[in-house]
């Protein structure tokens, strides 16, 4: 049994097709969760003033509005309409963090990857402490073959958030398959459990062997 640390956010399958109608059981599910991801990474940047409610968009809406309609859209899994309206608001407001993040994980969803870090880079760039877009940076560039930039990521994602289980357990698994270090690894995925104990079901038996009795 392996953990698959999944695409960002572990949110959506690669393998999944964008659906415009008739949505299943399942899908609706996956879409309610990419929905909440986005609406905490939006208030995330609303506590810290930003978003940039204040700019407008060509067709005259405000650029929060435009976020708020490609949530919709996404919920409605309208992918492209979604990603027109995070165009629309990065034509108005450049360096807003939430357009480029949430362009990344569409670019994610489509199989880009090279697009999706991009984008991700760039939210970073508006926001070095953005949690979404450090996340889903660290799993692209271990999927590409770059532990230790990855680690790097996750470890700042941890010092931002302590509580972050799912950080702690990519760490985890990472450091073990990824870097040979594996006491290091079996104590971060402890530490995951220890902050979500459904994260236990994700964790092969023997990923923690000789650490129960610690």
């Amino acid at each position: 049994m392996r953990h698959d640390p999944g695409p960002p956010g572990n949110l959506v399958s690669s393998s999944d097709g964008i659906v415009q109608n008739g949505l299943s059981f399942r899908q609706i599910v996956v879409w309610a969760l990419i929905v909440a991801q986005l609406f905490a990474a939006l208030l995330l940047l609303a506590t810290r003033g930003e978003g940039g409610a204040g700019s407008l968009t060509a067709g005259g809406a405000t650029t929060e509005d435009r976020l708020k309609q490609g949530f919709a859209a996404l919920a409605l899994g309208k992918t492209e309409v979604a990603e027109k309206a995070y165009t629309e608001v990065l034509a108005a407001d450049p360096e807003n963090t939430l357009a480029h993040y949430n362009l990344g994980v569409l670019a994610d969803r489509r199989g880009d990857g090279d697009q999706a870090e991009s984008y991700y880079n760039k939210a970073l760039s508006s926001d070095p402490d953005f949690i979404p877009a450090l996340f889903n940076l660290a799993i692209r560039r271990e999927a590409v073959g770059a532990p230790g930039e990855a680690e790097a990521l996750y470890r700042k994602i941890i010092v931002l958030d302590p509580g972050m289980a799912k950080a702690h357990l990519n760490l985890g698994f990472l450091l073990i398959r990824k870097l040979d270090r594996e006491e290091e690894g079996k104590s971060e995925i402890l530490k995951a459990i220890e902050l979500d104990s459904t994260l236990a079901s994700r964790v092969p038996s023997e990923e923690l062997a000789g650490q129960t009795g610690r």
